[in-house]
C-alpha cells in the first residue's frame, strides 16, 4: 500500500485468474471509504508477485516478481497520477524474490533477494535506475552473498539507503547501509541479533 496523490492506493497479486496477475486499486478518498474499480497492470501467466508500490516522478509504480521459470524481477510505471492507464513491463533481473522499492537520490530503486546459481540460498541484491521514471535500470549490486538472504526491509537512513534483513543461515538479523548517498558502494553487514 502507498499514498498515491493523497488517496491510499494498493498493489497486489489476484490469483483468481489461476497463475495470477498484478492488479492496482485506489481510494475516490482520502480515507479510503469507498474505492475505484481495480486494473490489471500486468496480465502476464504467474506474475504479480511480492508487489512493492511506490509513487515515482508523480505517477505509481510498482516492482514484482513472477512464478514462471525465469523468477523476473519486474518494473511497471503508470501513465498519469491516478493509475489508471500503465506503461510496459521492465525486466530488471531474474530469479528474484521480495522486492522493495524506493527513491534513492531521486531515482527508483530496488533491494531484492536473488537465488544463487546452483544453490537454494538467497543473495542480497540492490539495483537504482538511472534515471527519475525508472525507465533504464543499473547494473545490480551483490550486498550480501554470505548468507542466505530473507525478508528485507528497505528504507532511507540519515540520508542513505539502508537494508535490514534475515542471513537465514546463521539465523542472524543483520542490517547494511551504503557509503553514499546513490547506493554505488556499501559497507560491510552488520549483525544486529544473532539469535
Amino acid at each position: 500500500m502507498a499514498i498515491i496523490n493523497d488517496t491510499p492506493a494498493v498493489a497486489y497479486l489476484d490469483r483468481s485468474s489461476g497463475g495470477g496477475r498484478l492488479r492496482y486499486v485506489r481510494a475516490s478518498d482520502l480515507s479510503g471509504t469507498s474505492w475505484s474499480t481495480p486494473i490489471t497492470v500486468d496480465s502476464s501467466p504467474a506474475t504479480g508477485y511480492s508487489p512493492s508500490l511506490l509513487l515515482v516522478n508523480g505517477t505509481p509504480a510498482i516492482a514484482y516478481t513472477t512464478a514462471d521459470a525465469s523468477h523476473n524481477l519486474k518494473y511497471i510505471r503508470a501513465n498519469n497520477a491516478s493509475g489508471s492507464s500503465w506503461g510496459t513491463p521492465i525486466i530488471i533481473d531474474n530469479s528474484a524474490a521480495t522486492p522493495q522499492l524506493q527513491i534513492i537520490n531521486g531515482n527508483p530503486a530496488i533491494v531484492y533477494t536473488r537465488v544463487r546459481e546452483g544453490q537454494s540460498k538467497y543473495s542480497l541484491k540492490y539495483v537504482r535506475a538511472s534515471e527519475i521514471s525508472g525507465t533504464t535500470w543499473t547494473v545490480p549490486l551483490n550486498l550480501d552473498e554470505v548468507g542466505d538472504a530473507r525478508a528485507p526491509s528497505f528504507k532511507i537512513i540519515n540520508g542513505k539507503p539502508a537494508v535490514s534483513y534475515l542471513d537465514l543461515t546463521n539465523v542472524d538479523l543483520k542490517y547494511i547501509t551504503a557509503n553514499d548517498v546513490s547506493g554505488t558502494i556499501w559497507n560491510n553487514p552488520v549483525t544486529v541479533d544473532a539469535t
